[in-house]
């Protein structure tokens, strides 16, 4: 007996199974392992099983066809603030380095999590990014 798993396309063909979607035919487990989130959606699966022409005239052949649903439990993801970085008034030349390090818990563990730190300009009020030059009196963590 033979088995093989096969990617069944919207189009109506057969194509080999995507890479990130690996078979062990010796257990029978489907395994899943890709953190591209391009690669979310949903793959139709054929698993055909076949006796051999040695073994059986005519061959015998059976198939089952599933979804294998790749889906990303970040977009899902809530994030909430546990310590925040409050305004902050440094004095150039003064005060010593400041070092800015936020926390926060998320819902789903493992999901990439990220802040900006900005500055506000002294003339025009503006909220800037923080620009290379300013980042020796500022170091944000994590970075």
């Amino acid at each position: 007996m033979t088995y093989e798993a096969r990617w069944f396309t919207f189009y109506g063909t057969y194509i080999t199974l995507p890479s990130f979607i690996i078979w062990d035919k010796f257990n029978w487990l489907f395994t899943v392992q890709t953190d591209d989130p391009t690669m979310v959606g949903e793959y139709e699966v054929e698993l055909k099983a076949m006796v051999q022409i040695t073994d059986m005239d005519p061959i015998y052949e059976e198939y089952i066809r599933f979804k294998i649903i790749v889906s990303n439990g970040c977009l899902l993801d809530e994030v909430t603030v546990t310590s925040a970085i409050g305004d902050q008034t440094h004095y150039i030349n003064y005060d010593p380095q400041l070092n800015l390090d936020p926390t926060w818990t998320q819902t789903v563990d493992g999901c990439p999590v990220t802040f900006d730190v900005y500055y506000t300009d002294s003339t025009s009020s503006a909220r800037l990014a923080l620009e290379a030059s300013k980042t020796t009196v500022c170091t944000p963590f994590p970075f």
